[in-house]
């Protein structure tokens, strides 16, 4: 693929608009190469305070990376080798690291590239559950990290008048069973890999448990009696894309989602990136949930440089590791918590700090092994989660996460 680059600036809009030209009208793309894939990037640079905009060009059989600013028209980074960087990681929404850059993938740099990665098999699905049906949702999570998932996006929500309406207006999602999932959160993810729509059917097993018992021994639904049809939901090949587009959409959102949460007496917990890639999301989820803490809040989200800043700001200029704990919420999705402590808790930022450990990993090993951190932990900074420290900053470390971001 070549690109040539005049001087034009660059948004991150509808493939079609860049595809045709409307508004990158001085790009010129030609498909010359199977094994290069092209995606729009953005990138927050933090010595001019902007976001720059690139594109991202990926060698399938050689693991290359290049990127090219679009605004200046020339090579920012010329063809090389970047480990870690991965063909799976590589699709809109996600963020991967380019040696010390964090970039956002915003859309695909050419029609050629959408739909070669969509001839891979690489699908999305959804499910929906409610989470008080079983306090041990660790172990539906963990199940399906152990098929090969990988979570996109995840989110505690309460079905309103919006969602319904929604749900309502297409005929393939009319027809979901939701009554059950009006009196009370839902929790909605959306997970991928190969053929995911089937895949998940089939781990999670039919919703005639008897037929789950008899020809799927090893699904969930074998297994968990619990999550029954009232209890879970899975998409099928005619609501996924539905689902998708109204919980989880890349542009034109149907509907305002709003994540649930208490705001009493609650806290915050940051399951970082580090740690959801290292497949630890469940691991955590299952430690908070033996010593009895209440998960009221959850969502998966990107963080962008502004809210880790203004979240992080009371560590700046005290901890020495305030730069890395920037660049590691920076460094792709992380799931937020809000806890709830053990019913009749008055102090659950306290208690919950203590269960997380000291944040210095070594520290905790030795100390406190039975934490969070001892357990998942790799370094001061890739020390598994950020929690609330102090007592009074819980409340605005809550509300930020789960409202104003």
């Amino acid at each position: 693929m070549i690109l040539e680059l005049c001087s034009s600036s660059c948004s991150s809009r509808t493939l079609d608009h860049l595809v045709q030209h409307q508004d990158l009208p001085h790009i010129q793309i030609m498909s010359t190469s199977r094994s290069q894939c092209s995606f729009l990037v953005e990138w927050f640079d933090t010595e001019s305070s902007t976001t720059r905009t690139f594109v991202l060009n990926f060698w399938t059989n050689d693991q290359n990376v290049e990127m090219i600013d679009v605004k200046k028209n020339k090579i920012f980074l010329r063809k090389t080798s970047c480990d870690g960087v991965l063909l799976k990681d590589l699709f809109v929404g996600n963020s991967v690291k380019v040696f010390s850059r964090i970039l956002k993938i915003v859309n695909y740099a050419d029609a050629y590239t959408k739909n070669y990665l969509e001839s891979t098999n690489y699908q999305c699905s959804v499910a929906l559950f409610r989470p008080h049906a079983n306090d041990k949702k660790s172990e539906l999570l963990q199940d399906l990290i152990n098929h090969g998932f990988e979570f996109i996006n995840l989110v505690m929500v309460e079905f309103n008048e919006d969602i319904k309406k929604a749900m309502s207006q297409s005929e393939s999602t009319a027809r979901i069973p939701i009554s059950s999932m009006l009196n009370g959160p839902v929790v909605v993810f959306q997970v991928r890999s190969i053929n995911a729509v089937q895949k998940l059917q089939d781990v999670i097993g039919p919703e005639d448990r008897e037929e789950a018992l008899s020809n799927y021994p090893h699904s969930v639904r074998s297994r968990y009696p619990q999550w029954n049809a009232t209890n879970l939901y899975v998409a099928n090949e005619d609501t996924y894309q539905q689902l998708s587009h109204i919980f989880f959409p890349t542009s034109d959102p149907k509907v305002t989602l709003r994540p649930h949460c208490l705001l009493n007496n609650t806290t915050l917990c940051i399951i970082k990136p580090h740690a959801l890639k290292q497949g630890n999301m469940a691991n955590i989820l299952r430690v908070i949930e033996e010593n009895r803490f209440e998960i009221s809040g959850m969502r998966m989200l990107l963080m962008d440089h502004s809210s880790v800043v203004r979240l992080l700001e009371i560590y700046q200029g005290v901890v020495s590791e305030y730069p890395g704990y920037v660049t590691q919420l920076l460094s792709g999705k992380c799931l937020a918590l809000e806890i709830n402590g053990p019913l009749g808790t008055q102090d659950t930022p306290q208690q919950f700090r203590e269960l997380a450990g000291p944040a210095n990993v070594e520290v905790a090993k030795e100390l406190r092994p039975h934490t969070i951190r001892a357990k998942y932990g790799r370094n001061p900074v890739e020390n598994a989660v950020h929690v609330t420290d102090l007592p009074e900053d819980a409340y605005f470390e809550v509300e930020f996460v789960f409202r104003t971001i």
